[in-house]
């Protein structure tokens, strides 16, 4: 239940019980939510499906046993019976109407794989640390195409662009956020967030903690893109029709310098619910605001970026708590009417937050 105190909106964190099978000392990195009650956790030495609030149920993925399982996805079109984990260079698919087993391995990756997404025509995107982000088709089960050759340094995220066709955006630890048509391979937009941040007087950037792009999350409506970067900051930006993708608009710096890990829009009609985590063990959930239109309804372009000052930034921020670790990963779900958010960190144990009150307000 929520409370109220200090005018914000109060969530306990709720800690549950993590499977016996799992070392203590063991990291979770991913979390994603298969069905109804189901949800995938990668870990530091595979995978497991649970339900939540219970482990009389655990169903380990013996085939990646003793591997790190950094990113997974669900295939949002197979009623929450196929997903595909990222271990190493290769991307596993599994159906978990047969048994834990891969049914499919792609292994066109020539470096570790970072982060996995994947859009509604079969598409998935697949970056790694060569700065490469490789587009297979699952359809066919296929290598589709190559993005390569302008990422200088670690490819640690992607989001593909639903409101643009076949675009994509590649974020990586060399400060780039690319966009691409990933259809035809065609460069389309480059952003150095060390830029962005330079124009609005951070000059820190030059000589330490540079903003290298962690996280990538794109709004339901596909209109609202969020990054977040090592130094802490929240960049924001407005995805556009045309020839430019991208149009930053907001920078929010509330995780120190220690830099922002996860990023994940909650799923709700009627505004943009933000959560971003980060190395500073906090938690932070936002309401941004609308997309400005004119009087036809036509989206407006921001001018320029704005920096948040401080009682702006409490003014968008609805709830914040501190754990106490690292959060490595965000996942929004939705549970019996009531929306919570899932976190893991560098312990085996995973926290839920019901958030539901606070959509509310």
């Amino acid at each position: 239940m929520a409370s109220s105190s200090g005018g914000k909106t109060m969530c306990a964190v709720t800690e549950l019980e993590f499977p016996s099978h799992l070392d203590a000392e063991i990291s979770t990195l991913c979390i994603k939510q298969l069905n109804d009650e189901k949800i995938i956790v990668g870990h530091e030495n595979g995978i497991y499906i649970t339900s939540i609030g219970t482990t009389d149920s655990v169903n380990i993925v013996k085939s990646l046993e003793g591997l790190e399982v950094p990113s997974v996805f669900v295939d949002e079109n197979s009623d929450g019976n196929i997903f595909y984990a990222a271990s190493e260079s290769n991307v596993y698919k599994f159906d978990i109407r047969c048994p834990l087993q891969d049914v499919h391995c792609f292994k066109d990756n020539t470096d570790e794989i970072n982060f996995i997404t994947m859009n509604d025509k079969g598409f998935l995107a697949s970056c790694d640390d060569s700065g490469e982000c490789k587009i297979f088709d699952t359809r066919k089960g296929t290598l589709y195409r190559t993005l390569r050759k302008r990422h200088k340094n670690i490819c640690s995220s992607a989001a593909f662009l639903t409101t643009r066709a076949d675009d994509i955006v590649t974020g990586g630890l060399d400060s780039q956020m690319i966009v691409w048509n990933h259809a035809v391979v065609r460069f389309i937009q480059d952003i150095n967030t060390q830029e962005i941040l330079q124009k609005l007087g951070d000059n820190s950037v030059n000589m330490f903690n540079p903003p290298m792009v962690n996280a990538l999350s794109l709004s339901q409506d596909g209109r609202l893109l969020a990054s977040g970067l090592g130094n802490g900051s929240l960049q924001l930006f407005h995805v556009l029709k045309g020839k430019r993708a991208l149009a930053p608009s907001l920078l929010i710096n509330q995780h120190g310098s220690t830099g922002i890990t996860s990023l994940d829009f909650i799923k709700t009609s009627y505004s943009y619910i933000l959560a971003s985590g980060g190395n500073d063990m906090e938690i932070n959930l936002w309401r941004l605001p609308p997309i400005a239109t004119n009087a036809k309804g036509k989206q407006l372009v921001p001018e320029n970026e704005m920096a948040l000052e401080q009682d702006e930034i409490m003014k968008y921020q609805i709830y914040q708590t501190k754990l106490q670790t690292k959060i490595n990963t965000l996942e929004s779900m939705r549970l019996n009417s009531r929306d919570f958010l899932l976190v893991g960190d560098q312990t085996p144990v995973l926290k839920m937050i019901d958030v539901t009150d606070l959509l509310e307000i």
